[in-house]
């Protein structure tokens, strides 16, 4: 395995959150998700009025 030179060498040590913070929105937008149809399953329908 060759030796990469220091400047070749990818610096990602101020990147190291960035897997984190796109797991934690991924996350997040899940759980939107599965309580907007957990509100959608559970809603009550409106009482329906007699017009006559």
């Amino acid at each position: 395995m060759p030796k990469l030179n220091p400047s070749q060498r990818m610096d990602d040590s101020g990147l190291d959150w960035l897997p984190w913070l796109v797991a934690a929105l991924v996350v997040a937008h899940l759980l939107a998700l599965i309580y907007w149809i957990y509100c959608l399953a559970s809603e009550r329908p409106a009482p329906r009025r007699k017009t006559h």
